[in-house]
């Protein structure tokens, strides 16, 4: 039954929800480049997409492949592979948090073009990747050297626990944890029943359905930062654990091994929720993304019967 059960949550439930989530991102991706007026959060919303497609993409060979057999070169690569876009897809999450607070605190600066011009933006983005790629690189020369230690010395000992710690902090827990400050600060901002728009602003700028457009971005992007720090803050407690137990090979029954795999299965189900659900939080709140989807479905139905 335990056995069964891991296989019904790997194979029988990521893998469906990895292709619909794939499906989910490639219309946001499409919608929002139907947009051509810049707009930081709308960039971000594109590359966040296409970050959350790559990760299950290569999700899908994972659960295949390498939980299987964890120490052949293709389950290492394909691991190696998969790390990046998810490490990428939380932190441009942290991204589009800060350029959101950003947004509700300094909307002067940000409507001058001061704040978050698109050479921001994209200097932002490369400096994440950059980031993400290195405690990538790190990863896979971790996983590389688990395969050649010899754990019967207490130096390897030490030395793993120590690596296991440094990969969760740089990883995931920090900028979880920065994302969690500034969702907070979103939503005292949202409590707020003051509006946060200067009054040197023009009088679009001041008309009421601006501002409740803008409340509805505000907390689009508290609910996405939310799913966020759901899935990975407590997968990542969870990952951390399983390792300990795992590698050390602690006094555990096998069903209580099986049972704590089932339930880390389930997290990295919720994560594979979290990174194709963002189309909901669009339709939900965005009239700009529900306009753009309803024009852009017409015109390829009118296409077809043409």
């Amino acid at each position: 039954m335990h056995q069964w059960l891991y296989y019904y949550i790997d194979t029988a439930g990521s893998v469906p929800v990895s292709l619909l989530g794939i499906v989910c991102n490639l219309v946001s991706l499409t919608v929002w480049n139907t947009q051509t007026k810049y707009s930081a959060s709308i960039f971000l919303f594109k590359y966040l997409a296409v970050w959350d497609t790559t990760f299950l993409v290569l999700f899908i060979p994972v659960l295949l492949f390498y939980y299987k057999d964890t120490d052949s070169s293709l389950s290492i690569t394909l691991n190696t592979l998969s790390c990046l876009p998810r490490l990428v897809s939380v932190h441009t999450t942290l991204q589009i948090a800060v350029c959101r607070w950003l947004g509700v605190y300094r909307p002067q600066q940000v409507y001058n073009g001061r704040l978050l011009p698109r050479r921001q933006v994209l200097v932002g983005c490369l400096v994440i990747f950059v980031w993400c790629l290195g405690i990538t690189l790190y990863f896979t020369y971790f996983q590389l050297w688990v395969k050649t230690a010899s754990f019967d010395k207490i130096y390897d000992v030490q030395v793993m626990a120590v690596s296991i710690v440094i990969l969760s902090v740089l990883s995931l827990v920090f900028p979880i944890l920065l994302l969690v400050v500034f969702n907070v600060l979103l939503i005292m901002k949202l409590r707020s029943t003051s509006s946060p728009v200067s009054s040197s602003f023009s009088r679009h700028q001041q008309h009421p359905g601006r501002w409740g457009s803008s409340r509805r971005l505000t907390l689009s992007v508290v609910l996405m930062s939310l799913c966020t720090v759901l899935s990975y803050l407590v997968g990542e407690i969870f990952h951390v654990s399983y390792r300990y137990w795992n590698m050390f090979q602690m006094d555990l029954r096998h069903d209580e091994l099986v049972n704590f795999r089932n339930i880390y299965s389930a997290i990295q189900l919720l994560q594979q929720i979290n990174s194709g659900i963002n189309i909901v939080f669009y339709l939900a709140f965005s009239s700009k993304f529900r306009t753009a989807l309803y024009k852009y479905v017409s015109e390829c139905l009118a296409t077809l019967h043409s």
